[in-house]
């Protein structure tokens, strides 16, 4: 039993260093992060949001009340949370990211106020802590449930 722990705990730690690294390489010889290279963040940040449709560009390890953080970004900010990577990035993805990111958020501070991230935070907090296992709920429903032809 002690060795199925420790082992548990050590596989938990290297999934967790893992997503901590910035610039690693994927395993894989398709690297979907080389795909940043060259972008401009800032630019495409500022298309967004003339478009109306701005963003915010997620990667790494989620939050426990992530959804309820992009649920409420979405239905309270209209900006849509956009996950572009997990826990394996490169530093051109990081930097695309940032740049977006920075335009979006100086964005909606002006429309909506300065602390509007630590308002959509508090209450995708409280929301999580009410409803821990959105995640259940949604699959139950969709088990008893057809999705939509289109």
């Amino acid at each position: 039993m002690r060795l199925k722990i420790s082992l548990l705990g050590l596989m938990a730690l290297i999934t967790i260093g893992g997503c901590a690294g910035r610039g690693a390489k994927s395993p894989s010889r398709y690297d979907p992060s080389s795909s940043y290279t060259g972008r401009d963040g800032t630019a495409e940040a500022k298309k967004d949001i003339a478009q109306g449709s701005p963003k915010l560009k997620a990667y790494g390890l989620p939050m426990p009340s992530a959804e309820y953080y992009a649920m409420l970004l979405n239905s309270k900010l209209g900006i849509y949370q956009e996950t572009i990577a997990g826990c394996v990035v490169s530093e051109d993805l990081v930097k695309y990211a940032h740049a977006y990111n920075a335009v979006v958020e100086k964005y909606a501070k002006k429309k909506f106020g300065d602390n509007i991230f630590d308002q959509i935070m508090t209450e995708a907090e409280q929301l999580y802590l009410k409803h821990p296992n959105m995640d259940e709920k949604y699959e139950k429903w969709a088990d008893q449930h057809e999705p939509p032809i289109h």
